[in-house]
């Protein structure tokens, strides 16, 4: 029964895949290829498949983008790492002030706007 859907149904179920494809649905567009992948050896099927992979790592890529935009228009806030805070609005700092004592290394980083104050690679103190 699969088989001759995959054979004989095989332009109404390419159709439906486009359709929800071209509709920014490449996961049911997937979904609706999927029963036929182990059958169908059409290169028209083939095609299909490799367009809505590419539309899904075009996607993918797009929401990490977007997230890491997100990201650097963000504030800062405590617990941050140093590279999540050169990531976030703040940026880079004006100027780094280190104290070494016997606990550790601390850094204030200078900004036009504040001070924000880590103890090893964890921000700990925001002051502005």
């Amino acid at each position: 029964m699969l088989r001759s859907k995959c054979t004989e149904g095989l332009p109404e179920i390419l159709k439906a895949s486009r359709d929800l494809l071209a509709a920014g649905d490449e996961h049911m567009a997937a979904a609706t290829l999927n029963p036929c992948l182990p059958i169908s050896k059409d290169p028209t099927f083939a095609a299909l498949v490799k367009k809505i992979e590419t539309a899904r790592t075009v996607k993918v890529a797009k929401a990490a983008k977007e997230e890491a935009a997100q990201k650097k228009k963000s504030g800062v806030h405590i617990g941050m790492s140093k590279d999540d805070v050169l990531a976030s609005m703040w940026g880079k700092p004006r100027k780094i002030n280190r104290t070494t004592t016997a606990r550790g290394t601390r850094e204030q980083w200078v900004y036009d706007g504040g001070y924000l104050y880590f103890e090893g690679d964890t921000l700990t103190t925001i002051q502005n």
